[in-house]
């Protein structure tokens, strides 16, 4: 009787100016043609723009839950609320860095652009596992913390 186990690959993701580089590319595409055969493991996901067709190219083979690290750079505040779902899906993450977190629409209502901030900052997921932050020029932090650690 033939017991199917599953290859478990480890990588690291590179997410640059909204793209996946070939190498990876074809990892993920060979992933998803060996579905039931491959589990791939993301010990490093790293994001620096992003385009949501990437995202959910990334989302749809490598399991939220199964990356221990994250970093997320150069991207806006709507940005975090696409990834939102998959944030929430991250219960084994183990460190964080946000990096240069901003808000493209920064120019008019100030109030009305803290609120936004706050509801964004108050709808992130906590993270139960989560060991280290790094937050480099995330301004929308500053004064949220205590929500933001929540």
């Amino acid at each position: 009787m033939w017991r199917r186990i599953k290859l478990k690959v480890t990588t690291e993701l590179s997410v640059m100016n909204g793209r996946l580089n070939e190498s990876d590319t074809y990892l993920l595409e060979w992933t998803q043609q060996r579905k039931d055969s491959i589990h791939l493991f993301c010990r490093k996901l790293v994001i620096q723009s992003l385009t949501k067709a990437t995202a959910i190219e990334i989302f749809k083979i490598v399991n939220a839950d199964c990356i221990p690290e994250l970093e997320l750079c150069s991207l806006c505040l709507e940005d975090l609320a696409f990834l939102n779902p998959y944030l929430r899906q991250m219960d084994n993450l183990l460190e964080l860095t946000l990096d240069h977190i901003t808000d493209s629409l920064s120019i008019g209502d100030s109030e009305m652009l803290e609120e936004r901030m706050i509801t964004l900052v108050s709808q992130l997921p906590t993270f139960p596992c989560l060991q280290k932050l790094c937050i480099n020029d995330v301004y929308f932090i500053y004064g949220n913390l205590k929500e933001f650690l929540g």
